[in-house]
């Protein structure tokens, strides 16, 4: 995906990725601007279910609980959370109806790419809610 918002958004995210801490506050800051979101929309909701998913991802990554994640997927994920949150993006987002596409493209883009992963990760984090193991 060529945007230089994203690539700018993934130079800032290396600097997150040696403190969980930070990591952690990034993913709550995000998964409060996903609750304000306008869910009526399809594309808003199917926005929100990745946002939130990749945000376990990143927590459990930050808390230690799981490891198996590429330092390349942890950027691309960091990158698409701060492009989320940064108003001044692409296509800002103060402007009506149009302001959280260029978001959802990237968000979209950023699943689709790291989707093995996600899979992965989702299978773990089932077989730790079932058997109540982290």
């Amino acid at each position: 995906m060529k945007n230089q918002f994203l690539r700018i958004a993934i130079a800032h995210a290396a600097r997150f990725t040696c403190n969980p801490g930070r990591m952690i506050q990034l993913v709550a800051r995000m998964i409060h601007r996903v609750h304000h979101l306008n869910r009526t929309h399809h594309s808003l909701k199917e926005m929100q279910y990745h946002l939130l998913t990749l945000g376990r991802l990143v927590v459990s990554y930050a808390r230690g609980r799981y490891q198996s994640v590429p330092l390349k997927t942890l950027l691309v994920i960091l990158a698409a959370f701060l492009y989320f949150l940064n108003p001044f993006d692409l296509v800002p987002d103060a402007i009506p109806g149009a302001g959280f596409m260029d978001d959802l493209a990237v968000i979209t883009w950023v699943y689709r790419t790291v989707k093995q992963q996600l899979t992965e990760f989702i299978k773990w984090e089932n077989y730790n809610v079932i058997f109540d193991r982290s």
